[in-house]
């Protein structure tokens, strides 16, 4: 189970990571950073997210991670409607 871990005064996307079992167990969290060498922006603001273990293809064998993202800082902010904002990560097992 996921949940978001950003507030307004602190609106960076962490996210935390519980177990789906009764006693759902805090297993840690994660950020979804910027890689400004590859032109990827990193999520804030966010207003949902989503998760799938499911073999999704070559690309995304062990599931995905989608979040909507607030505001694109890299690129530039683009005018409504010409952005989505949506981020999409790949699952790496651990």
């Amino acid at each position: 189970m996921l949940r978001s871990a950003s507030t307004p005064l602190a609106p960076a996307a962490d996210f935390a990571v519980y177990r789906r079992e009764c006693d759902y167990e805090y297993l840690g969290q994660f950020r979804a950073v910027a890689d400004a060498a590859a032109g990827i922006d990193g999520v804030s603001e966010t207003d949902g997210i989503d998760v799938t273990s499911a073999n999704l293809g070559p690309a995304f064998a062990n599931g995905l991670f989608i979040a909507q993202d607030g505001r694109n800082i890299a690129p530039a902010e683009q005018p409504v409607g010409l952005s989505h904002r949506f981020r999409i990560i790949g699952i790496v097992p651990t």
